[in-house]
Formats: C-alpha cells, sequence, structure tokens
C-alpha cells in the first residue's frame, strides 16, 4: 500500500492501523532487507523487482 500512496498517512488509513505501526514495519522491512523503502530510488527497486 504505502507503494501505491507514497504516504505514511494514507496508507496507514486505508490499512486502518496506526501511523507508528505502519512506520515500525517501514522500518522492520528496512533492517531486513536493507532496503528503505521511503527513498524512492529504492522503492523504485523494489517496485521494478516485483514485477520483473
Amino acid at each position: 500500500m504505502f507503494l501505491n500512496t507514497g504516504s505514511i498517512a494514507k496508507t496507514s488509513s486505508e490499512l486502518f492501523a496506526h501511523r507508528n505501526t505502519v512506520l515500525n514495519r517501514l522500518r522492520r522491512f528496512g533492517e531486513l532487507t536493507g532496503i528503505d523503502l521511503r527513498v524512492p530510488a529504492e522503492s523504485a527497486r523494489v517496485v521494478v523487482a516485483w514485477l520483473g
């Protein structure tokens, strides 16, 4: 959802989750993969890899 919207607020609203929950999940994803989805170039890499 975050990759579609690019917004923490919209993502949390769409997922019915608190914004801190979304931030914590993005942080954890970054810890596990080494990719920070809040950086546009890095999130673009994920989208291309996911679709490719």
